[in-house]
């Protein structure tokens, strides 16, 4: 026993032995571990229960709550007892005694107060509670020790022992969730956020979500909702503010506002981080005191220096795990919280600021949400380490110099030298890497285009030429890539180097240089110690060249991100001179010049401070220039005045600025000199081309207006979109697809019309919404709505349409010509001039028109009535580990990763060896031979330099032979399962999905694989050959490490049957995200002009928030697998402690000893390095087996028998005969052409008429084979379609769908995109065209096809070009005119005529007017052809048909089948079709 008096002195340790050796006095623990932390917890607990009492009750009083609080008093009762029996004169004590059981008893009383606030009015159980019992706990487990071991002190010991057991009662039920307490709202938040303190520090909490992912399939539901602060709409409110205030134009702009926006969270990381520095620098401490035991084992408290040394241990790695996983949390929520903000910030500048002016796939939007949030996520990893690297490396230096001297300076010099080339090598990693965005932008937008416009290139044979200038852009990207790949072998290098070279200069100095050793022979301790320093120095530099890369690439991304919103904002403050003014105006009288009208309007209001009155005018403009820059002014002078309640009609030659004053109008469009006013804030709005969502045709046009089911229906009605509705499967449930893509033209329109006509919206700006109708549905549309008694003229809307129809002439109340020279403003009740009407022309119908406009519709192009399906999930557990391995291993190349197996291995030993070589070096100085100086330190020296030879060499072959070759084979892999996929299939899918596919999975696969995969590699041969060294210096840790082995299995079994699955949710909840920015963009001006922005906005945070889900989760369980790996860690450190300090005899030598030490230290960082290298390259390998799945699964157009060759030639004649084809989209869907029969003289020039949606367009496809057939055949030269390759089919066609696609390239490469041409030829046919006076002054056929040719309707001239210029027999041209003026179309219809002399001609349009001097006219309505023979003989039996009748296929058969008449009914196989 131990007496009082030998307790109460400050110690901190008792000086008597048989109080046992290292025991702190009693006053001590009190003044101390009592004291201090009873204190700081009462202070803060008060300002905690100040804060408390504002906040609202968030939980009931349950069970928990009683207990909690009945434990609570128990132990103040306790205390109470205690503080009796210490104020008794018998009871030993110290000085402090009295007074801590007195201020215990109080601090007691204010925590039950706390306590019930706690429970009360918090969502999560008390963390400063949980602590400071766990601390307390900690320490009077200490306390409770010395009090049993003094002399009479048996009474308090008993009674602090039972306060011991009730103060973990407390910490146990403090630490439960209270989630059956919790109000119904607070239970939605994430577990993270109602979990306690120490859930939370060992990540219990994830736990559910792992154990759910070993049992089952994860899906979205499975997944925890997020905390509220790392939510999307959170995020973005509490940026957006700041990014207003923010000056773009500085550098660096947008990453200050993240930090100091999440500055509280970053900070959060810094103090867990410093403890890891404490704890890991702690290390060479113990193994210096470990060696130094072991030479004095038989001192006389050896037996407590031991057990301290075991404690020590423990402590310390412990806390190494505890604090890095801690820092390493917070660094990914702080990571998280800047994606959230930079996700919601670019859309909402994207969505309210950005320019819709040619906004094409090539915006770099996408790749913004792609790959570099993705390098953005990767840089901010190391951002702690950055400056922590700093501290590591001041701290090695001290240590290594109170080691080794002065022989520290050469060494850590080599170290700084290191570091300053590392952030050289940052610098120019940084400025690389953006140019490999730039090269991934520029491949993304082609495919994008591609997979969009799928249809168009598959028809027009342009599938493979497209492929290719993919294929091309990959191998630029691939060797831009390169540049940075040798950035990142030179940074691995430079890590490296340090960790080689600076020991052996260090060892070096020191043996050679006399006058620093000072004869102190280099012994095990210094030895051994020294390197421990070592490894720590050089983590420390390879940690900075490392973060200083990742940060480098980090900022250049937040670069790239400024850079585009400085862009939105600059268009944002370019656009307030359009500012939406009222209008104080003159009368308006009768057959006044609207011209006149304007300009005295406008001088009533020159004062640009005086808001005019706005009864009468909706918008003015005077001398205004209109156009999408400075130096792209497209409308000139405009001077106009457009009045509410009516109807305005803009028309103009092609390029002339239709659409262009009409997005000026929507504050679009760049305005110069006077402003535009417009005094409205939303418009309906229909754009040239249709943008529709990829919704249902019902969401489509309800829009985010509220449902009317009569008015609704009305608006089917007058848009004529009924029948179609009835064709259809699912009615207006029908998934419209990727850009409307299971519509015909025709339909997209009128559903683009029906959206604007149901808003009711006060304001209709209407672009040419009456191409691709026939006459018919034009007629009754144009009535319906525009008519005296229209929609549009009974709700009193003012209107404006862009258009050439002369349809509108007589309802316009005035008309604006841009074809002029000028703009020309004319009255309805004035005389049309006529500039206004050559650009107008006529589109009726013959009297008693057959095309019956009630008759019911069909999708004319692709999947129009597919029913709406699932989109088909991925499976989470993808194909088994060994078969991705091994499909990986064969893209790179088996050899390849032999040579990088060989050069990781040499590299280890070249690494592991000098330790063992240092072992034998100072054994061979203990024994006194020191004359083999010169051997230990060559052979020590080429060990290095063997190293570094490796690494490099390794580093190199990874990422310059390897990664290319694994980059090309995969996205070819990609790219060739999108080639042969038919249309059906692609429209079907997402068109976001597979983009992602060719953003998202190749950047892992170029990124995350390999350099998971070389450090998996590395520090798995790594660990092996530590654990050898560790396991030598006792047979008893050998022993041990078999069931820790064993024990890592299962741990990673256990997670990577999650982890996966996570990653696989986490690349799945990205293809929404950027399919939604991919909408957004391309229906930017719609959503906008509709008042949706705020709509839009709210759902991309739902999918950004749907999107951080995993990604942040995935974050969490591998936070969960780097703790339990680090406390493994600390288990061995401990085991290895507890045998060295049990084998009483020394069972190793010094110097294997100090290895077993040394490399304890570098197998925790490795062995944490290869599970986390590990789990990152599973995860990773999902993006390689989503291409494998995708490549081996997507179906394939051409069928087996599809396989025979033509004749080189072929088609020689141009015969093509159509033999009873039935044709549908699919199994259970209408069929979209019912039982054709046809046959087509070589030569003949064939019109196809019919009503929208009848069924012209699927009859020409089935031509070009993008529709498959039930039954029936089509010949060509007497060769079945069915036989050949589909390609070789479209190939062999001249094919012009409806949708105008432009290759991304030069003139030249879109006239000829075979290269079959002279330059002579193709300037030729664009002089035909009248393209080539526009295109000379702009670089003529070298210029940029996008840029030089912004207006549709000059992209469908150039289309036009190529399709004249193109060789063949056989020409297919689907209502290829219908964006071009009547001047145009004119010199379109005169060079088709020249052009296809000699040649088959189909050609789909809308009035048989369009196509005189063709040789016959087919008639196809609902699928079936129902009148084919002369156009005078069409002409007539068209005249003479009811416009109420309904004709079926056989009542038209009767009705033709006299004379020359023909009938699709009548068999013609073999037989010549008269001529008239």
């Amino acid at each position: 026993m131990c007496s009082i008096a030998d307790l109460d002195g400050i110690g901190p340790f008792s000086s008597n032995p048989q109080c046992g050796h290292l025991s702190f006095t009693l006053l001590f623990e009190e003044a101390v571990l009592a004291a201090v932390p009873l204190g700081l917890c009462v202070v803060l607990a008060l300002l905690r229960v100040r804060q408390l009492r504002l906040q609202s009750p968030k939980a009931r009083r349950d069970r928990l709550y009683y207990a909690k609080l009945t434990a609570l008093f128990l132990l103040a009762s306790v205390q109470l007892v205690q503080l009796i029996q210490w104020t008794r004169p018998s009871t030993p004590k110290t000085r402090a005694s009295i007074a801590i059981a007195a201020v215990s008893f109080a601090s007691t009383i204010v925590f039950i107060g706390l306590c019930h606030l706690e429970h009360i009015r918090s969502a999560k159980p008390s963390d400063l509670l949980t602590l400071y019992f766990v601390t307390c706990i900690a320490f009077d487990i200490i306390r409770t020790r010395t009090l049993w071991i003094v002399s009479g002190g048996t009474a308090v010991a008993s009674t602090f022992t039972v306060g011991l057991v009730l103060r973990l009662l407390f910490a146990l039920l403090e630490s439960r969730p209270k989630t059956r307490a919790l109000q119904r709202q607070y239970l939605r938040e994430s577990p993270e956020a109602r979990t306690s303190l120490i859930n939370r520090l060992f990540f219990w909490w994830v736990n559910p979500l792992l154990w759910t992912g070993f049992k089952r399939i994860l899906d979205p539901g499975h997944l925890f909702n997020l905390d509220r602060h790392i939510s999307s709409s959170h995020l973005f409110h509490v940026s957006a503010q700041r990014l207003n205030d923010t000056d773009l134009s500085k550098s660096y702009a947008v990453l200050l506002l993240c930090l100091r926006e999440y500055k509280w969270t970053f900070l959060a990381g810094v103090l867990p981080r410093l403890a890891l520095t404490g704890f890991t620098f702690a290390q060479p401490f113990l193994v210096t005191r470990f060696l130094s035991y072991e030479s004095n084992r038989d001192a006389r408290d050896a037996g407590a220096t031991g057990t301290w040394l075991i404690v020590a241990y423990a402590g310390v790695y412990i806390g190494i795990a505890i604090s890095q996983a801690g820092y390493i949390h917070q660094t990914f929520r702080f990571i998280t919280m800047v994606r959230g903000s930079l996700l919601t910030l670019l859309y909402h500048d994207t969505m309210n600021k950005g320019s819709s002016a040619g906004i094409d796939p090539t915006s770099a939007e996408l790749t913004l949400v792609s790959a570099d949030i993705e390098k953005i996520q990767m840089g901010l990893q190391t951002m702690h380490q950055a400056w922590a690297s700093f501290v590591d490396i001041c701290l090695a230096t001290w240590l290594l110099e109170r080691h080794l001297g002065l022989a520290t300076i050469p060494s850590v010099g080599f170290s700084l030298l290191c570091v300053v080339f590392g952030g050289g090598v940052a610098v120019m990693a940084g400025s690389r890497q953006t140019l490999w965005l730039e090269a991934i932008q520029k491949r993304l937008g082609l495919t994008s285009d591609v997979i969009n416009m799928f249809k168009s290139v598959k028809m027009t044979a342009l599938v493979n030429i497209s492929a290719a200038r993919v294929l091309e852009l990959r191998d630029k990207e691939i060797t831009v890539s390169k540049k940075f790949r040798r950035c990142l072998v030179f940074m691995v290098s430079l890590t490296y180097l340090s960790n080689v070279f600076a020991p052996i200069i260090g060892f070096t100095t020191y043996t050679l240089a006399p006058a620093i050793h000072k004869n102190n022979i280099l012994d095990s301790a210094r030895a051994f110690s020294s390197l421990t320093i070592f490894a720590l120095l050089t983590e420390g530099v390879g940690s900075f060249v490392h973060s200083a890369v990742n940060l480098m690439l980090a900022v250049s991304s937040f670069e790239r991100y400024r850079t585009t919103l400085l862009e939105k904002h600059t268009w944002h403050e370019s656009k307030k001179a359009s500012r939406r003014w009222t209008l104080t105006a003159p009368p308006l009288l009768e057959n006044t010049d609207a011209e006149q009208w304007a300009l005295e309007v406008l001088a009533a209001t020159a004062d640009a401070h005086t808001p005019p009155d706005d009864k009468q005018v909706c918008i003015q403009a005077r001398d205004t220039n209109i156009g999408w820059s400075s130096e792209k002014i497209v409308v000139q002078s405009l001077s106009l005045v457009v009045r509410k309640r009516e109807i305005t009609l803009v028309t103009g030659p092609t390029n002339s600025g239709k659409s262009t004053l009409l997005r000026a109008m929507l504050g679009e469009a760049w305005i110069e000199g006077p402003a535009l006013h417009r005094h409205f804030d939303r418009a309906a709005y229909c754009d040239q081309i249709p943008w529709l969502a990829n919704k249902t045709i019902r969401q489509n046009i309800l829009g985010g207006s509220p449902v009317d089911e009569d008015w609704y229906e009305t608006t089917l009605q007058a848009c004529q979109l009924k029948p179609d509705l009835g064709r259809l499967a699912q009615g207006d449930q029908t998934v419209v697809g990727n850009e409307g893509s299971r519509l015909s033209g025709g339909q997209r329109t009128r559903v683009a019309l029906a959206r604007a006509v149901y808003s009711r919206l006060d304001i209709m700006l209407l672009d040419d919404i009456t191409s691709g109708l026939d006459p018919n549905t034009t007629k009754s549309i144009v009535e319906a709505l525009f008519g005296k008694d229209g929609l549009f003229r009974r709700a009193g809307q003012t209107v404006v349409v862009a258009s050439n129809n002369a349809s509108f002439l007589s309802l316009a109340d005035q008309v604006v010509d841009l074809g002029s020279g000028s703009p020309k403003v004319t009255r309805r009740n004035v005389e049309s001039s006529s500039p206004v009407t050559a650009h107008v022309h006529n589109q009726t119908s013959p009297k008693g028109s057959r095309i019956d406009s009630a008759r019911g519709s069909l999708d004319e192009i692709s999947v129009a009535d597919f029913r709406l399906e699932e989109p088909k999930r991925e499976p989470r557990r993808l194909d088994s580990d060994t078969s991705i391995y091994m499909y990986y291993v064969r893209t790179v190349g088996v050899v390849n990763t032999a040579v990088f197996l060989a050069l990781c291995m040499a590299l280890v030993f070249a690494m592991v060896f000098p330790s063992i070589w240092v072992a034998w070096w100072v054994e061979a100085n203990a024994r006194g031979e020191t004359n083999q100086l010169a051997k230990y330190l060559l052979v020590y020296f080429f060990l290095g330099v063997a190293a570094l030879i490796a690494l490099i060499g390794g580093g190199s072959h990874l990422m310059l032979r390897m990664v290319p070759r694994s980059a090309r084979i995969l996205h070819r892999a990609l790219l060739d399962a999108v080639v042969v996929a038919p249309v059906p299939f692609m429209t079907r899918n997402d068109a976001g999905e597979t983009l992602n596919r060719f953003s998202q999975d190749l950047e892992i696969i170029d990124t995350d694989v390999p350099l998971s995969g070389f450090t998996t590699l590395f520090a798995f041969i790594t660990c092996i050959a530590q654990a050898i060294v560790v396991c030598v210096s006792s047979p008893f840790v050998t022993a041990g490490m078999v069931p820790t082995l064993v024990l890592v299995y299962f741990i990673q079994k256990f997670y990577l049957r999650t982890s996966p699955q996570l990653r696989a949710l986490d690349l799945e909840a990205k293809a929404p995200l950027i399919g939604h920015m991919q909408e957004t963009l391309r229906g930017l001006a719609t959503i906008r002009a509709f008042g949706w922005a705020e709509d839009y906005e709210e759902r991309n945070m739902r999918l950004v928030d749907e999107s951080q889900k995993p990604f942040y989760q995935l974050t969490c369980i591998q936070r969960w697998l780097g703790l339990v790996l680090d406390l493994v860690v600390a288990g061995i450190a401990i085991l290895l402690a507890i045998v060295i300090v049990s084998d009483k005899n020394g069972g190793a030598t010094s110097g294997f000893l100090g290895i077993a030490l040394t490399s304890l230290v570098s197998f925790g960082l490795n062995l944490g390095g290869f599970i986390g290298g590990w789990t990152g390259l599973e995860t990773a390998l999902t993006a390689v087996a989503r291409v494998k799945r995708f490549s081996a699964d997507t179906a394939k157009e051409d069928l087996p028998e599809e396989c025979q060759t033509p004749p080189t030639d072929w088609p020689q004649r141009g015969e093509i005969v159509f033999d009873d084809v039935t044709a549908s989209y699919g199994p259970g869907t209408t069929d979209v052409l019912s039982n054709v029969s046809f046959r087509i003289s070589p030569g003949e020039k064939i019109g196809i008429i019919g009503r929208t949606g009848s069924g012209k367009s699927s009859l020409v496809s089935t031509l070009s084979r993008t529709l498959d057939l039930i039954s029936g055949s089509i010949l060509i030269d007497s060769i079945p379609l069915s036989s050949l390759p589909r390609d070789t089919v479209r190939q062999a066609l001249i094919n012009m769908p409806q949708d105008a696609f432009v290759l991304h390239g030069s003139i030249r490469t879109n006239v000829d995109p075979r290269s079959r041409l002279t330059d002579e030829a193709i300037t030729e046919v664009l002089t035909e065209l009248g393209l080539w006076p526009i295109l000379a002054p702009l670089g003529g056929l070298d210029a940029d096809a996008v840029s030089a040719l912004p207006a549709q309707g000059l992209k469908q001239l150039l289309c036009f070009a190529r399709v004249l210029a193109q060789p063949g027999r056989v020409m297919v041209l689907d209502e290829a005119t219908s964006r071009l003026d009547p001047e145009a179309s004119a010199k379109v219809k005169q060079a088709i005529m020249r052009r296809s002399e000699g040649r088959t001609l189909l050609t789909v349009a809308h009035k048989i007017d369009e196509l005189d001097g063709y040789d016959r006219i087919m008639v196809v309505d609902a699928g079936k052809v129902v009148a084919f023979d002369t156009p005078g003989a069409v002409q007539g039996y068209l005249s003479s048909s009811s416009p109420t009748s309904s004709p079926t296929c056989s009542s038209s058969a009767a009705a033709l089948s006299s004379g020359a008449h023909r009938v699709a009914a009548v068999g013609v196989l073999g037989t010549e079709a008269g001529r008239a």
